[in-house]
């Protein structure tokens, strides 16, 4: 193997080095979900059915990575602003606009995170009836950054407003089904995860390590060597993290795919509906 490795500052979170400076790297897990992606929208629209939320309601994709739920929630009528740090994932997401002649009804703004209520509302894009944060996006820099995040979003939100948290990676499913080693495949890059669980606050810490796969050889070359950790929730965690920062948490499931799954400890996401 060459180690060719990255050179990272240490100031810069994980999650910006993997999605804003490097993110053709995670490009091919996105894809790889993009199967996912109609089901996923068709439990999203259920919900949001359920809890009266129109389908020309003015709604917010949170962390909308290159649009696979937004385009087709807008395709489903609704009127969709995408959010999302990377300006790679939001090309992405707007050549697909493009090609759905959706632009009437899909709007996308880059920013980090913690800064969504600013970015937006400058540009008067807030009254959201409903905010949709998809696969796994909080945790990555702990509770407080993730209070802060939802009382942003608590801010754009209209009256009686829902915010769906969807696909959270359920604490007690990853403590039964903990692997300290995986190898995955990631287009032309295999990539090397070491994992432990650190049982006092709840964070799954490791390392992914990104390797060019050499054509015609079996060696690989080391690409991005990169320091992982994100706080899991169980749902009473969760649930009490959303009442914290104001929202009023309303209903849970156990699948976005499977609405009438209930949360356990063999349900590998979570997925909560809370109100403004």
């Amino acid at each position: 193997m060459n180690n060719d490795k990255c050179n990272i500052k240490k100031k810069e979170g994980w999650p910006y080095i993997l999605f804003v400076k490097y993110p053709h790297l995670y490009l091919p897990e996105l894809l790889k979900m993009e199967d996912l992606a109609e089901a996923e929208v068709n439990g999203i629209c259920e919900i949001l059915d359920e809890f009266k939320i129109g389908r020309r309601s003015k709604i917010l994709d949170f962390s909308c990575g290159i649009g696979r739920h937004s385009v087709r929630l807008a395709n489903k009528g609704y009127e969709v602003v995408g959010y999302d740090p990377s300006a790679f994932f939001l090309k992405k997401a707007r050549e697909r606009t493009h090609a759905s002649a959706l632009k009437s009804r899909i709007r996308f703004y880059r920013g980090e995170p913690h800064r969504v209520s600013q970015i937006l509302s400058r540009s008067n894009e807030t009254g959201f009836k409903a905010i949709i944060i998809m696969f796994n996006s909080l945790g990555y820099a702990g509770v407080d950054e993730d209070l802060i995040i939802l009382q942003n979003l608590l801010t754009l939100s209209s009256k009686n407003g829902c915010i769906l948290i969807t696909q959270t990676e359920n604490r007690d499913w990853r403590l039964k089904n903990f692997e300290p080693h995986i190898i995955s495949d990631f287009g032309k890059h295999q990539v090397l995860e070491y994992w432990k669980f650190n049982l006092v606050d709840s964070t799954s810490e490791g390392f992914w390590r990104f390797y060019r796969k050499k054509n015609r050889s079996s060696s690989l070359q080391l690409k991005l060597d990169l320091h992982y950790n994100q706080r899991l929730y169980s749902l009473h965690e969760l649930k009490e993290v959303i009442n914290r920062s104001g929202w009023r948490f309303a209903k849970s499931f156990g699948s976005i795919e499977h609405l009438q799954q209930q949360v356990s400890p063999d349900t590998q996401e979570i997925i909560t509906v809370s109100k403004n």
